[in-house]
Order: structure tokens, then sequence, then C-alpha cells
């Protein structure tokens, strides 16, 4: 073949390669590649020698141009992709941070056993309450402890076998009765008497406390029991009919009490002689000490009893009515009291201590 032929051949584009003729990447092929002059003639028509440099062309495209990082990114993760399907195959691969089925099991049995603790202390508590309320008020009862000042006779004194009697005394023991208790007195100095309440040492008072406006702003008043205006006590030879006859005396009281507030009614303050003891007013007058004494109706009569040269020279000039005093946050006691008083007050009781120890 010549080299006209040669360069025809060249120079004619193939057929169905239009597009590529344009292409940048075609001129380095033709010009670097010599055409083989030596070449039988027998070679392959046109058709076929563009066939061929389409080959050339797809070849060497291949060879030449680098491949993109997406192609080796792919390659990279083919291996991935078997490798899961391949554990696909075998089972399914436990997820990451997924509890151990051991411990599963031990939290159930935990649970089940701390269930049945709760529901055993449930059942025990259920139980001990429901014999609680069936009980009777013996098998359940509690001790009331109740203080007084046992030197006001007939209300509270003590009787020479050395034992608390006294009106005070049997109401306090009725009393606890009906609540369902058992009732225990102590015998307290006056002036500690409240003071013992308040430091929840005994649960109430029954010392022929009167009701007084002061007092309920510290303490809680049971229903009144009782009502005793305060009389006067003088000397027989010398008695003192009327409050008015008491201006310029010397009157004896005791102390801390609603006879001490009286008689500053009606003398003057220096007059009055305060003493700690009920036993000591009358004493007081009998001695001529004291002109007269202020008493509650109640406990005057158990006064003049000791001594021969006093008596009653008054009627009461005042209503003085006695409560039981509980601690006011003691409320449902107050009511418990409130109702055992009802009781007695119905069923006569409290008549018949009035006429046992105060007719």
């Amino acid at each position: 073949m010549d080299q006209n032929n040669s360069n025809n051949t060249g120079s004619n584009p193939p057929e169905n390669s239009e597009n590529k003729t344009d292409s940048p990447i075609l001129s380095p092929l033709t010009t670097d590649t010599p055409a083989d002059t030596n070449k039988p003639s027998t070679d392959k028509p046109a058709e076929n020698s563009s066939e061929s440099e389409n080959h050339l062309w797809d070849g060497e495209k291949k060879e030449d141009t680098p491949q993109s990082p997406d192609a080796n990114k792919t390659d990279e993760n083919k291996p991935l992709v078997e490798k899961k399907n391949e554990v696909k195959v075998d089972g399914p691969k436990p997820r990451k941070g997924s509890v151990p089925l051991i411990l599963i099991i031990v939290f159930l049995i935990f649970s089940f056993v701390c269930g049945l603790l709760i529901a055993g202390w449930y059942f025990q508590t259920q139980l001990q309450a429901t014999k609680a309320s069936k009980a009777t008020p013996q098998a359940v009862k509690q001790t009331i402890i109740i203080g007084t000042n046992a030197t006001d006779p007939p209300m509270e004194s003590i009787n020479k076998q050395g034992a608390l009697v006294g009106y005070d005394i049997d109401l306090g023991y009725r009393i606890a009765n009906e609540v369902g208790a058992k009732a225990e007195f102590k015998n307290i100095e006056w002036d500690d008497l409240f003071k013992e309440l308040l430091n929840k040492k005994i649960d109430m008072i029954m010392a022929s406390v009167t009701i007084t406006d002061e007092r309920k702003k510290i303490y809680a008043f049971s229903d009144p029991y009782i009502n005793a205006g305060q009389v006067i006590i003088s000397r027989k030879d010398n008695p003192i009919t009327s409050v008015s006859a008491l201006q310029g005396k010397k009157i004896a009281v005791q102390k801390d009490t609603t006879n001490e507030k009286e008689a500053y009614n009606h003398t003057a303050k220096n007059l009055v002689l305060v003493y700690a003891d009920y036993n000591d007013i009358a004493k007081a007058v009998s001695l001529g000490s004291a002109e007269a004494a202020l008493s509650d109706l109640t406990i005057a009569k158990g006064l003049i009893s000791n001594y021969d040269n006093v008596k009653i020279t008054s009627d009461p000039f005042t209503n003085e009515y006695y409560g039981i005093v509980i601690r006011k946050e003691d409320k449902d006691l107050v009511k418990k009291v409130n109702d055992a008083l009802t009781i007695l007050r119905v069923n006569g009781i409290l008549a018949d201590l009035k006429q046992k120890w105060l007719d």
C-alpha cells in the first residue's frame, strides 16, 4: 500500500464515528501511531478498520483514563457488602450495646422477689390493722394520766389511808372507763400542774380548775361539769356577809386562782394574802392572820370542816364553771371526754357524785 492510500485511510473518518473525530483524544492517536505500509492489501474494509479503531479507542481509553475515586470506593466497599451478606446467611448479629440475656433473667428474678416481699409486708400490715379493729376496748385499753392537786376537799384530797379521794377523783375514773381507758392519778403541786401538762408528763388536769378566757388561750377545756360560785369564809365571831364589806380587809386566797383575781376587785392589793395551799387560807382566817378568805363553794365546804371557828358567811357571788384541762392539740381526747360527760350526765352519775361529795 502506497503512501497516498495510507493517508487516505487515515484521513477518512470511520463510519458511525462522527462525534469521535472532533474529540481531542483522537488527534494524538492518529499522529503518534504511524501507518503500517508493509501490511498486505488484504486488510479489512473501511468498516472493519473503523470498528478496530473504535476498539483501539476503547482500549486506550481504559488504559490512559485514570479511575475516579468513586470507582475505587466502590471496589473497597465491595468486600464489606459480601461479608454483610455472609453474616445474614449465618444469623443476625447482636446489636452493639444490647443487654445480655443473663442480665435480663437476673433482673426479672430480682423484681419478682421484691414483689413478693412488698406483698408480704402489705398483707402483714393489713392483718395487724384488722386484728386491732376487731379487738375489744379492754384488749387495747390505754392509760390516761390525770394530774390533780389534792389539797381541795371535797373535790380532791388524800384520806387517812393515803389514797386520793373526792368528787374529781371519782369523776376521773368514770370518764376513763367510758372512753375505754385506765385512769392513773398524779398528785402535783399547783404551781407545777400546768407545766406538767404542756411537757406531756400528764394527759389532762382535774383539780377544780375554773374555765376562763385567759386560760382558754393556752389550753383546751372540756364542757363544764359543775358550777361552783365563789363564797366568803370568815370567823363565826366576826362574820363578813357581802363583798362590799371586804373593803379594807385582809383577804386570804390561793395563788394563781380566780379567787386571787376576785380579791383584787374588793380590797387593796397589799391586803391580799397569797398562799400556795388552799388549807392555809382557812388556817389564816382561823388564827386571825386574815379577816376573810375567798373560795369556790365546793372547796369551801371541805375547808371549814377542819376548823370549828370558821364558816361560809355569804351566798355565791360569781359563777365558777369547772372544766377538765387538756392540751389544745389533743382534739380527739377532748371529744372523747365531752362524749363521756354527756353520757354520765344523762345517766344521772353527775347528780350522784354531787350528792355524795357536795350536799
